[in-house]
This record gives structure tokens, C-alpha cells and sequence, in this order.
């Protein structure tokens, strides 16, 4: 298997793939209008970019045969159906929170019942219930990032990008979901002509969950467990983030706010491809770094995690400074009276 073939095939997939699905989405009535908690989203886009992303995995993952017989192939392919299918519904008609983490635990109960899950304790039930939990998390967390153009598709490429690296029976399919994303890119770099929705973060989370539970290594089981957060840990760190802000706020912790970092960085004056390619360059780090964590000196197991923890809180401080202002809607200020002089 050629890693640089396998990731241009799934690049040049993801890019057609996306093409063709912003052709389709207007004609689908699968477009996103404005939302009021996202100040740079001022005009409808496309909505249908998962399909666009799944069409660059399927591309990647035929130029490098055999992948499957070192994986999980039937789950890895029914998770990826299930959470993508679901993620479109979602995108067509907006399901109810308890409904979408529902069909979300079916989604991954199938997954982990065909293989998709980590040898945490031994016991084939307890693992599959975790890797549920994990899957889930990771599922809701690259859905909660990607608020800002770039961002959620970057973050998630670079972080299975690393994976490949640091897990050669895992490159196949991670290098195919990473080019994938990277073709999805072209279009959904700033300022961008068609978004993830729901079905491509649903994708995507569920392919980083996969490739962390994979990855997991028995014999160092608080250094695995540490390296699976290092390698979500962009998404985790939103999940936390936002929960905090919004339980501060009194907002329930499903409602949406404008509280992401990536919103409170644009307040404080960087541009959204500059927000994208620092988030894309801490996942990249943390992935490596989470990567490398279960076979390294115990004195890096125990001081990676502290120094990562330790430069989390100095963002979260830094951020907490920068609160995002409710946009107004145009139409209110065009229609409002001048002021008294």
C-alpha cells in the first residue's frame, strides 16, 4: 500500500464528492440558513458535505486493498453508514436531543457488537458499553467544534493523520478518512461554500473514535486511556469548555451559545482560517503526543498529560476574557428609527 496514494485517492474523492453534494444539497432543500450564535454565518450554504466526505473514505479505502483483514471491516462500515444516515436525518429534519443521542447508541452498539471497541477490562460487555460511551462522546464533540468554517474537518484529519503515523494497521483507513477530509477542505475553507452538518460530524467523530479505540494498547492502560484523550483532545476541550460556560450561564448544556473557543478567538481578532490552522496544528500535536504516550518513559506518561492539562487551563483563562456579542438581524437594524441627536 502506497500511504501517498491511498490519500490523494480519497482527497481527489472528497473534493468531487464534496462538488457534486453542493450541486445536490439546494436541490434537496439541504441548505443551512444564518444562525444568530454564529456571527460570521450572515448567508445560506450548503448542508450536505458528509456525503462528500464519505464518497473520499470509500475512494481512499479502494486504493489500498486488504485493509480489512487486520480490522473490524463489518463494523467499521455499518458505524460509518449508521452515523452518516443519521447525521443526514438529523440535517433534513431536526431530531429532538434525547432522539439523536438514541439513534446515536444504537449507531454505536452496532459498531461495538461487530468488533468496533478496546480490550479496557476483559469483559466483552463492559468493553463494548465503553467503547459506546466513547463513540458517542467523540460523535457530539466533532459536532459541538464545528461552528467555524475549516475547523472541524482540519482538526480531525491532522488528528488521524498522526494516528496513521503511530499505527500502520490503522493507516488505511485513517489515511483515507484524513484525505477525505482534506478534499472536503477545498471547499469549506474560509469563506466556505458548503458545511459538514450533522452527517459529516457524525462521520468524522465516529471515524476518530474507531481509530482511537483500535489504537488502545493493554499493556498501558491509564497511558492508553490518557492517549485517546490527547488525540481527541481539540473536541474534548470544546465539550468541557462549552459545559462549564453554559452551566455558569444557567443554559442547559443541550441548548446551543455562542460560548465555542473558536467563536471567542474571532472576538479577540484572529481570522477564521488563522483560528482553523492553529486548532488543526494543537490536534496534530495532542495526537501524536497521545500516540507516543503508551510506549514512552514513565516520567513522559505522567508529565505530558500535567503539561497539556496545565496549557488547557491557561487557554481556558485566556478565553473565558472574550465573550462573543449577540448578532443583530439586519432586517430589525435597517427597519430601527435614526437616534435623537
Amino acid at each position: 500500500m502506497s500511504a501517498a496514494l491511498v490519500f490523494a485517492a480519497a482527497a481527489a474523492g472528497g473534493a468531487l464528492g464534496t462538488l457534486a453534494a453542493r450541486w445536490l444539497a439546494p436541490r434537496l432543500g439541504m441548505m443551512c440558513r444564518p444562525n444568530p450564535l454564529v456571527p460570521q454565518h450572515t448567508r445560506t450554504v450548503a448542508y450536505l458535505g458528509g456525503v462528500g466526505v464519505a464518497v473520499g473514505i470509500v475512494s481512499g479505502a479502494a486504493a489500498a486493498p486488504g485493509w480489512w483483514r487486520a480490522l473490524p471491516a463489518w463494523g467499521l462500515a455499518a458505524g460509518a453508514v449508521s452515523f452518516l444516515a443519521l447525521g443526514v436525518l438529523d440535517d433534513a429534519r431536526p431530531l429532538s436531543p434525547r432522539g439523536k443521542l438514541a439513534l446515536q447508541a444504537v449507531a454505536a452498539s452496532l459498531a461495538a457488537a461487530l468488533g468496533v471497541a478496546a480490550p479496557f477490562t476483559g469483559s466483552p460487555v463492559v468493553d463494548a458499553v465503553l467503547a459506546v460511551g466513547w463513540m458517542m462522546a467523540m460523535v457530539n464533540a466533532v459536532n459541538l467544534v464545528d461552528v467555524s468554517d475549516g475547523l472541524a474537518a482540519g482538526i480531525c484529519g491532522a488528528a488521524l493523520l498522526a494516528v496513521a503515523a503511530a499505527h500502520p494497521e490503522l493507516a488505511p483507513v485513517a489515511l483515507a478518512t484524513a484525505g477525505a477530509a482534506a478534499g472536503f477542505l477545498v471547499f469549506n475553507l474560509p469563506p466556505a461554500s458548503i458545511f459538514l452538518g450533522d452527517a459529516g460530524a457524525h462521520l468524522l467523530g465516529f471515524a476518530l473514535a474507531a481509530a482511537t479505540l483500535r489504537g488502545w494498547r493493554p499493556g498501558a492502560p491509564v497511558a492508553g486511556a490518557a492517549g485517546m484523550v490527547l488525540t481527541a483532545g481539540v473536541p474534548l476541550f470544546e465539550v468541557c469548555l462549552l459545559l462549564a460556560v453554559r452551566r455558569r450561564k444557567g443554559i442547559p448544556w443541550w441548548k446551543g451559545s455562542s460560548d465555542h473557543f473558536a467563536l471567542r478567538l474571532q472576538v479577540a481578532g484572529w481570522s477564521r482560517l488563522q483560528t482553523a490552522v492553529v486548532a488543526w496544528a494543537c490536534s496534530a500535536i495532542l495526537a501524536v503526543a497521545g500516540a507516543l504516550l503508551p510506549g514512552a518513559p514513565l516520567a513522559a506518561q505522567v508529565g505530558v498529560p500535567l503539561l497539556v492539562t496545565a496549557a488547557s487551563a491557561a487557554a481556558w483563562h485566556a478565553l473565558l476574557r472574550w465573550e462573543v456579542p449577540p448578532r443583530r438581524a439586519p432586517v430589525a437594524a435597517a427597519a430601527a428609527p435614526a437616534a435623537a441627536p
